[in-house]
């Protein structure tokens, strides 16, 4: 069964928060467990994760807290996708080349439908949520 992954379910959720704030200044780590209700030691980890893959920003010490690297206009979903968990690779493991040829338009399927942009995932969330969100 192909599903996501608690810890990509908890990066994308951090990922959102920070899009939500983005251009606000630092985001604290506390906030984002706060909101999201997200384990602060898994949130570390992924935070960690994400910045090591240069999605995130971390900023050490007293007015310390996160940010995204890019703006979430810019910023996709498949990019935080493939930074938690890896790529996305359908075909390339099937090893029986009529599954390639069966796979292969379905992986670039699912990746061309996961080049939303955050900015995007984040007008959906909130218009699924009830939230009015307006853009200036």
């Amino acid at each position: 069964m192909l599903s996501l992954t608690t810890k990509t379910q908890y990066g994308i959720a951090s990922i959102l928060d920070l899009a939500e704030h983005y251009g606000q200044g630092l985001v604290l780590m506390a906030d984002i467990v706060k909101r999201r209700k997200i384990p602060r030691t898994y949130l570390v980890q992924i935070l960690n994760q994400l910045a090591k893959q240069g999605i995130v920003r971390a900023t050490r010490g007293k007015n310390g807290g996160f940010e995204l690297c890019e703006h979430p206009d810019r910023l996709t979903l498949l990019q935080t996708l493939e930074a938690l968990e890896g790529s996305i690779e359908l075909s390339a493991s099937a090893g029986i080349p009529a599954l390639v040829d069966i796979l292969a338009p379905i992986e670039e399927h699912i990746k061309q439908q996961l080049r939303v942009s955050i900015s995007e995932v984040l007008q959906q969330e909130k218009q699924l949520s009830g939230q009015l969100m307006f853009q200036i």
